[in-house]
C-alpha cells in the first residue's frame, strides 16, 4: 500500500520560484548572450553543477539556487538555542550563484591580458547584480521576510570563478 507523499509547502516552493527568477534575470540581462549556459535551476543538496563547465572554456557558465540550511527561528533570521515548539517559524538560508569559465594562463603559461581581467570582473559584477536583482525580484513583494546577506567570490578552481549570494528567508504560514 502506497502513501502519498506529503509535500513541502514552505520552502521547496519558494526556492523554485527563485530559481525561475534567477534564469529570467540572467536571460533580461543578457549575462550570457551568445554564450553557453550550461544549467539553471534549483540545484540537490550540497551539489552545485560547477563540473559542467570542466571542459566548455570561456563563455559558458552555471547558476543555481539551492538551500543551505533549514532551522525554528522565532527571532528571524536568528536559529532558535532552545526547544522549538509545533508553531515556531521556519527560517531558511539560501545560496543563489553565477558561476563562469574565467581566462587563466594560457598553454604557453602566459596570464591574462588586462583587458581579459577587466573584462572578467565586469561580468563578475554583473553576475553579483543580477542575483540581487532576482532575490529582490522574487521576495520583495511577497508574504516572504528575507535578508540579504552577504556575496562572496566562488574561489577560483580550474578556471572556473563566480559569487554566490547568501540569503536568509521565513515564510509565514
Amino acid at each position: 500500500m502506497s502513501v502519498p507523499l506529503i509535500e513541502d509547502v514552505l520552502i521547496y516552493p519558494r526556492l523554485v520560484e527563485l530559481a525561475g527568477c534567477l534564469c529570467e534575470e540572467i536571460e533580461r540581462s543578457g549575462l550570457f548572450a551568445g554564450q553557453e549556459l550550461c544549467f539553471c535551476g534549483l540545484a540537490f543538496g550540497d551539489l552545485v553543477p560547477i563540473d559542467l563547465l570542466e571542459k566548455k572554456g570561456v563563455g559558458s557558465g552555471v547558476a543555481w539556487v539551492r538551500l543551505n540550511q533549514a532551522y525554528p527561528s522565532a527571532e528571524f533570521p536568528i536559529p532558535d538555542q532552545g526547544t522549538g515548539t509545533c508553531a515556531t517559524l521556519l527560517a531558511y538560508e539560501i545560496e543563489i550563484a553565477i558561476a563562469r569559465c574565467i581566462p587563466l594562463l594560457d598553454r604557453n603559461g602566459k596570464p591574462p591580458t588586462v583587458a581579459q581581467s577587466l573584462e572578467a570582473a565586469r561580468l563578475q559584477m554583473a553576475d553579483m547584480a543580477a542575483m540581487r536583482r532576482a532575490v529582490e525580484c522574487c521576495f520583495g513583494n511577497s508574504d516572504t521576510d528575507y535578508t540579504l546577506v552577504q556575496y562572496t567570490p566562488i574561489p577560483v578552481s580550474g578556471a572556473v570563478g563566480g559569487g554566490v549570494w547568501q540569503v536568509f528567508s521565513r515564510q509565514e504560514f
